[in-house]
């Protein structure tokens, strides 16, 4: 048991290194009351060695869980809380550096909005995903036999070159549609079967190495136990096909992987100070341009898409001035073949205008994909 905590642990951590601090938001807490649907659901509260938690009346009277860690350095970062919330199965995580850690789920809906708002009785507040690169289930299966809800419904089958899907006598019995990728390496991680069957229009995605990617949708039943073990194929990872706040970290949405090559921009905002003159493209395209002190992160470059007429695609990139965020507003494409919506690329955090949809023409107008 010990070995499999010391290698969790491991895991956990290595996510951790290589996720970029823009996923966190320094003076800002996570559904709050700010939000529109009220609190978000606290999935387990952790405090440092000793913590009293009673000294919260909230905790008690909603009956979450908590745990005092077994030493003060176990908690002494957001990164930790973070980690710890990801371990918890949470989607979110609010760290006080008191040495408090409220691990958080989505909300249910995906109208809730803000999902972070200035923390008012502490600056030192920070928030954020459980998991900034991912929000995978290692070695768990999503929506199995595990529960009693039985099988979560197969949207599609995507294969390696040549897969033969014969071999899985299910696949055929229950009518799944089926697709085999063009070259290896289109299939040959998890990330890659995120975002098939994000291109789905999946909500979730199994990955199993040797280039089985399993697209599906989740249960109309609330209480139908999402993630677990697969004693048949123990290797699988799964996971949500849009990460918590769906947030595509290291993904550009409607950039240049798509057939169709770059979305209309429709503005670029960027932190006060950045040097528009530096990309030479923005001046080629003629497009408008604006500065803002309130552009840190994703979530404000989102923000700024909702605020402006025409977008629905954001993205994000803190590299290209360090320092100075760099937000792309663009257009939806005009033709629902226009795919695929997401292409890697290292510096930026892209997304939809809106939580839980996949707009693929028309700017929410479905004349067009008819």
């Amino acid at each position: 048991m010990a070995a499999a905590r010391t290698m969790q642990v491991g895991l956990l951590l290595a996510i951790l290194g290589s996720a970029r601090a823009t996923c966190l938001k320094p003076g800002y807490d996570m559904g709050d009351s700010a939000n529109s649907c009220g609190y978000a659901p606290e999935v387990k509260v952790f405090g440092g060695p000793g913590y009293d938690f009673s000294a919260h009346s909230w905790i008690a009277s909603k009956g979450i869980t908590t745990e005092a860690v077994g030493a003060a350095e176990d908690l002494d970062s957001a990164t930790d809380c973070q980690a710890l919330c990801l371990g918890a199965g949470a989607d979110y995580f609010a760290y006080d550096p008191v040495a408090l850690c409220v691990c958080k789920a989505e909300y249910a809906e995906a109208s809730c909005y803000p999902l972070y708002a200035p923390y008012e009785s502490s600056s030192a507040m920070i928030a954020g995903p459980a998991s900034c690169g991912t929000c995978f289930r290692v070695d768990h299966d999503m929506g199995a036999d595990f529960n009693g809800c039985g099988y979560a419904p197969e949207v599609k089958v995507f294969g390696g070159p040549g897969y033969d899907f014969s071999a899985h006598s299910w696949i055929a019995s229950k009518g799944i549609t089926t697709e085999a990728v063009g070259a290896a390496d289109e299939l040959d991680s998890a990330m890659d079967c995120q975002a098939l069957c994000l291109g789905a229009g999946a909500d979730y995605f199994a990955y199993e190495p040797g280039q089985l990617c399993v697209c599906k949708d989740g249960y109309s039943d609330a209480s139908c136990v999402l993630y677990g073990l697969n004693a048949g194929a123990p290797d699988i990872t799964s996971g949500p096909t849009q990460c918590p706040g769906c947030i595509m970290d290291g993904y550009d949405a409607a950039g240049s992987a798509n057939i169709c090559g770059y979305a209309v921009e429709v503005k670029i905002v960027a932190t006060t100070g950045y040097d528009f003159s530096e990309p030479s493209w923005i001046a080629t395209k003629g497009i408008p341009t604006a500065h803002t002190d309130n552009l840190r992160t994703p979530y404000d470059c989102r923000m700024l898409c909702m605020a402006e007429t025409g977008c629905a695609f954001f993205a994000f990139d803190a590299m290209k001035q360090p320092g100075k965020g760099f937000c792309v507003l663009k257009q939806a494409y005009s033709h629902p073949s226009c795919e695929p919506q997401y292409g890697a690329d290292d510096d930026i955090a892209s997304g939809p205008l809106l939580c839980k949809s996949t707009i693929k023409c028309g700017m929410l107008d479905d004349a067009c994909c008819d």
